[in-house]
């Protein structure tokens, strides 16, 4: 079962997708559109406690700088051209491969049954792991 996912979010692949509109919606609400995208604004320190990463003060430096050094990569890829492009979420189309559902001979449970080192029922009976 997916996880409830927000309203005009999709999930795809266990990962919730913005519609475009939306994510610029939210970029230009905030503040973080790619022409004004600034590092400083990303506060290294708070995202680690989010995580809940515990970092040194030499470690929260290092990492603000190589966040800088991504978002200005991210801004350079911006400038390119993709007029007619539309988004992809991966590189190759992907789509799900589904077997029919069939009934097939299987084992029978008796058989299996009688393997089991404990079973009730024609089921498995397994140690309790959780108190």
């Amino acid at each position: 079962m997916e996880p409830a996912v927000p309203a005009g979010i999709r999930s795809r692949h266990g990962v919730c997708v913005l519609p475009m509109s939306r994510l610029q919606a939210f970029t230009r609400e905030t503040g973080m559109d790619h022409e004004s995208t600034d590092t400083s604004g990303i506060d290294v320190r708070y995202v680690a406690n989010l995580a809940r990463l515990h970092l040194t003060d030499a470690e929260i430096d290092t990492f603000q700088g190589q966040l800088s050094q991504i978002v200005d990569y991210v801004q350079t890829i911006n400038q390119l051209d993709l007029t007619g492009i539309a988004p992809t979420s991966h590189a190759h189309p992907l789509e799900n491969v589904f077997r029919a559902d069939e009934v097939k001979p299987s084992l029978d449970r008796a058989e299996v049954m009688r393997n089991a080192p404990q079973s009730r029922d024609g089921q498995f009976i397994v140690p309790k792991i959780v108190e």
